[in-house]
């Protein structure tokens, strides 16, 4: 996830005593944030047997991803 401002908000800090601080007192800089986020993946796909959430949970713990889980499920399940 790369989140950006369009144009910077605007920001007024104020110094201990109350008063607002500003340059040179204090600069605000901005820069680029990325982040990976988990999100929830589907596919549908025909199988010959159901696996329990437990079976699944270690399927999915062994192969990682998205291709290499489907891929094993399509082979036939665990393995």
């Amino acid at each position: 996830m790369l989140v950006s401002f369009q144009r910077p908000p605007l920001v007024r800090v104020f110094a201990p005593d109350g008063r607002e601080a500003s340059p040179p007192e204090v600069e605000g800089r901005y820069g680029v944030l990325m982040h990976d986020v988990p999100y929830p993946v589907m596919a549908e796909l025909y199988v010959d047997r159901l696996l329990d959430r437990d079976e699944l949970r270690a399927l999915c713990d062994r192969r990682r991803g998205r291709r290499a889980i489907l891929a094993a499920l399509r082979s036939g399940g665990p393995s």
